[in-house]
């Protein structure tokens, strides 16, 4: 039994060895993403300590892993959702919370605005939102792979 869970996991590319699927978790294979949208909002703060429990705020670092969560978010109507990247002292400079910085971008025109978080909304086609971070949203989680 535990043979044909596995293949069906492999088949679905929604399971990992180190991806849990039992929690709303899903796996992407080709792009080793484990990843959730949590079902309670929170503020950005909130939303990375509760990621951190088991990872960190998505990283959205390739335009393969941008084009697939906004299948997913569009898929769930999840707008705006926070994801990884903040700017710490307000300016246009975005680093991960380990301090490292980003090397991929998605802005809608006119962003960043010298906020803290980064969102993504359905009205700006999923392109990033600058925000100052205490609004209450939906956000994702990674569990690194």
């Amino acid at each position: 039994m535990a043979l044909f869970v596995d293949n069906f996991c492999q088949l679905l590319q929604r399971c990992s060895a180190a991806c849990p699927t039992t929690k709303d978790y899903y796996y992407k294979r080709d792009l080793n993403l484990c990843y959730h949208l949590a079902k309670q909002p929170r503020n950005i703060t909130d939303a990375m300590l509760s990621c951190s429990v088991v990872g960190r705020l998505l990283r959205i670092d390739t335009p393969q892993k941008q084009a697939h969560i906004v299948e997913f978010l569009d898929s769930f109507s999840a707008s705006p959702t926070y994801i990884g990247g903040q700017s710490e002292n307000e300016t246009d400079m975005f680093m991960y919370d380990d301090g490292t910085p980003l090397n991929f971008f998605s802005w809608h025109h006119g962003n960043p605005r010298g906020n803290k978080a980064i969102t993504m909304k359905t009205d700006y086609n999923y392109a990033w939102n600058n925000v100052p971070g205490r609004e209450i949203r939906r956000f994702l989680c990674e569990i690194p792979m």
